[in-house]
């Protein structure tokens, strides 16, 4: 499947899938829908994944994003998507790649929150894969576990290993 979406930040974007995550292919309909001239796009799910890509990819319709639960509330996407400040905005697919798809593990001790508040105070630390430099994410982790002084994620474990109370003695 081959698509063309609009948007407003990338001019026009060509999307293709062959594969049946679900996550990526609510986006590519989505997109679909846009192009053939759709002016509002309802995604009916309870994942923030979805949310953060259809906020990256789908800038220039409405988009309602409502929960699955007994009593729907339906939530404004397009609302979140012009609050974001440009850097958070052009570094959001990063952020996802980093915190929230389904292939990457969650950070211990630390939910989507307080990524997502350390992501908007550094959103140029997250630009994953950008010219291949990944220094700036290790530093973006280290804010992330308040490691200010570190400059790699080794170091940071380092630290926070020496900081750890308990210590366990096996005897035999």
């Amino acid at each position: 499947m081959l698509l063309k979406a609009r948007s407003t930040r990338r001019g026009q974007t060509k999307l293709s899938g062959n594969h049946e995550e679900a996550d990526t292919s609510l986006i590519l309909h989505a997109c679909k829908a846009a192009d053939r001239g759709y002016e509002r796009v309802l995604a009916i799910c309870r994942y923030t994944d979805i949310l953060l890509l259809l906020v990256h990819f789908m800038s220039v319709v409405e988009v309602w994003i409502a929960g699955t639960a007994t009593k729907r509330k339906c939530y404004p996407a397009h609302e979140v998507s012009h609050r974001l400040t440009q850097p958070v905005g052009d570094n959001l697919l990063s952020f996802y790649a980093l915190t929230s798809c389904d292939t990457t593990s969650a950070f211990s001790g630390h939910g989507k929150k307080s990524c997502w508040r350390t992501f908007q105070k550094h959103p140029l630390l997250v630009g994953v894969g950008r010219d291949g430099e990944l220094a700036p994410v290790e530093k973006s982790v280290c804010h992330l576990y308040d490691t200010l002084d570190q400059s790699t994620t080794n170091h940071a474990r380092l630290q926070l290993f020496g900081k750890a109370k308990k210590i366990f003695c096996f005897q035999i």
